[in-house]
């Protein structure tokens, strides 16, 4: 059980944490949390006020492993917690201790070993906002609904061919349809590590996009929904999320 004294730390880091408020995030309910550090503030106020929400940042190695040494006391938290926040449950798990804790295939379709980054929402526009860190561990999840952690075959076989089954900078959520990926740094980290002309990338993203993900890596229009090659999409990008009625018409594969 946790200690008094345990409890009383949880809810002074709760109330100084560095928690900011988006505009974004309140249209559906929600609230965002900056960085690993204040991991246990969503936890915490998840408890008492279970919904939608965002939980966003990249967060730094050091925050990483502060977590990991607290792995225990989560895991008393975790027993606390109510089924319907089980979401909330597997996404923080699986973010605190991402060796040792996999999600469970009968509850939630797959099993990750590696730091869990699903997108969804409105307005996700500083997922990656320091181009620095984008060899470090992200999150974003967002907990409340069935919905959660809807892995499909496409969310699946993109990740095996991207990043040999290790799930980093990559979204995927089955929310309605929203889908939102924040482009420009997920292109540059692609031509960063030589990866846009891999073929495999490029079948792995024309499976996803055939299967209803919305306007992954591409430039686009509202006026005539024209798409330019994945060469250029670093340029024109909209982090907001994209309904179904913009989508990908075609990928051009690389002919070497």
């Amino acid at each position: 059980m946790l200690g008094e004294a345990v409890i009383e730390q949880l809810n002074k880091e709760f109330i100084v944490g560095r928690r900011r408020i988006l505009k974004s995030a309140k249209k559906i309910g929600g609230f965002v949390v900056d960085g690993m550090q204040n991991v246990l503030d969503v936890l915490h106020e998840g408890l008492g006020n279970p919904g939608y929400g965002i939980l966003h940042d990249v967060a730094r190695i050091s925050e990483v492993s502060e977590c990991k040494s607290r792995y225990g006391l989560l895991v008393e938290m975790d027993k606390k917690m109510r089924d319907d926040e089980a979401p909330l449950k597997a996404a923080l798990l699986t973010y605190v201790d991402i060796k040792d804790f996999k999600i469970p295939n009968d509850k939630y379709g797959e099993s990750f070993g590696d730091v869990l980054l699903t997108v969804t929402g409105w307005g996700l526009r500083e997922i990656f906002r320091d181009p620095e860190q984008l060899n470090k561990d992200a999150m974003v999840a967002r907990w409340g609904g069935d919905e959660f952690m809807s892995v499909q075959p496409a969310d699946a076989h993109m990740n095996e061919a991207l990043f040999g089954g290790s799930l980093r900078f990559f979204g995927l959520s089955g929310h309605s349809g929203l889908v939102t990926w924040h482009f420009d740094q997920y292109i540059k980290y692609l031509h960063a590590n030589n990866l846009h002309q891999d073929s495999e990338i490029y079948d792995a993203l024309s499976y996803v996009v055939g299967h209803g993900v919305d306007q992954l890596t591409y430039r686009y229009t509202f006026d005539t929904m024209d798409i330019s090659p994945f060469e250029n999409a670093s340029d024109a990008i909209d982090s907001f999320a994209l309904t179904n009625t913009i989508k990908a018409t075609h990928l051009r594969r690389p002919t070497s």
